[in-house]
């Protein structure tokens, strides 16, 4: 699962990079070089304390 999304951003991704998108180009500039730049333990903790939990306590409220 993990890998069909990330192969569906990366392609999207790319395919605004190459026919150059004006806004969308620099949004996703942007999009990469903060995932590039930031360590992957960083999101992880993210991913997991942030998104998930949200989600579950989201869910846990109804």
């Amino acid at each position: 699962m993990t890998l069909a999304i990330g192969l569906f951003l990366g392609l999207i991704i790319a395919i605004i990079r190459v026919y150059k998108v004006p806004v969308l180009s620099q949004i996703s500039v942007a999009f990469v070089s903060v995932i590039r730049g930031t360590p992957i333990l960083v999101q992880l903790y993210v991913t997991y304390f942030g998104i998930i939990r949200s989600v579950v306590y989201g869910q846990k409220r109804n």
